[in-house]
């Protein structure tokens, strides 16, 4: 979580700072109410807590402060074509954030948290009652804005890591140059045959594409894989460089969370996992949101799965 300049004192001095992660906790929900709220953060953590704030917790002011515009409405738009951004990291808009902007309930402020100051405490370190009214206190922006504030939320995203893993595991597996992950099918690393990776090919429907990739895991570690099973080491990792350099020159927007996250082409990624198990019923709503019910008959039409004794 990020801590800045002044934040133990107004922490001290009533205030309440939070991760999003910790939102779900009903004490700090019910804490919102009537309070003067600020939301660090832009992307769809941040606005869900923001609608929620206003419409459920019944606070008396949001603010959502965002570093990156990446809603694209007036005031702000992003600078770079939607079709140049479109990865994991583009949300889905939080039902009623938009009415929310429009009436007033949230003002989004495009800056950062500098510091935080506390005025007329009296000097005192001593953690005052939430009552207590002798202090104000305040958010100082870089834009030189000053926002009196009661409680602030931070949902600021999170960073990918593996730090149970060793160096030399880390090495095979994460590129030093970019921290790109070198996985093939976004499950597995030739040069570490005893790892397969579930969830590592995030998307708009990451429950779905888990769930289809730990079908293709348990095959490949079984040898059950009906297609693509025999490829060789060098075959496998000629195949993750290909997909490497192509993410580097042609599809930035796709190294989001180390290179690993299949959208927009998570339909191609769901072809090549019913291809390889052998499917015999193809997807055909390619331009549609993924029907799981409709991949689940797919993945039904494959040789079934029986563990190896």
């Amino acid at each position: 979580m990020l801590v800045h300049p002044g934040q133990d004192k107004f922490a001290n001095s009533g205030g309440l700072v939070k991760h999003s992660s910790e939102y779900k906790d009903m004490d700090i929900c019910r804490d919102i109410e009537g309070k003067r709220v600020m939301i660090i953060g832009g992307s769809k953590s941040a606005t869900d807590i923001a609608v929620h704030a206003v419409k459920e917790g019944r606070a008396q002011q949001v603010i959502l402060l965002y570093r990156r515009n990446v809603w694209r409405r007036k005031g702000m738009f992003p600078n770079e074509k939607i079709e140049d951004a479109v990865s994991c990291n583009l949300p889905v808009v939080t039902e009623g954030l938009m009415q929310c902007i429009d009436d007033g309930s949230i003002r989004p402020i495009h800056s950062t948290l500098k510091y935080y100051e506390v005025i007329n405490d009296n000097a005192s370190n001593e953690k005052t009652t939430a009552n207590t009214k002798q202090n104000q206190m305040y958010a100082v922006l870089n834009n030189d804005e000053k926002i009196e504030i009661d409680n602030v939320i931070q949902a600021t995203g999170w960073t990918m890591g593996l730090p149970f893993f060793s160096r030399d595991l880390k090495d095979k597996l994460i590129d030093d140059h970019d921290g790109l992950y070198r996985l093939y099918r976004f499950a597995v690393n030739p040069d570490l045959p005893n790892l397969g990776f579930v969830g590592f090919n995030s998307s708009f429907c990451t429950v779905l594409s888990s769930e289809m990739i730990a079908n293709w895991l348990v095959r490949y570690a079984d040898g059950m894989l009906i297609k693509n099973g025999d490829k060789t080491k060098d075959e496998m990792r000629a195949n993750i460089n290909r997909m490497l350099d192509w993410k580097r020159r042609v599809r930035p927007a796709a190294s989001v969370y180390g290179g690993n996250c299949v959208a927009p082409f998570l339909h191609l990624h769901f072809d090549e996992i019913l291809n390889d198990v052998g499917a015999t019923l193809s997807y055909d709503s390619m331009f549609g949101y993924p029907d799981a019910e409709k991949f689940g008959k797919c993945l039904d039409s494959a040789p079934k799965y029986k563990v190896q004794d």
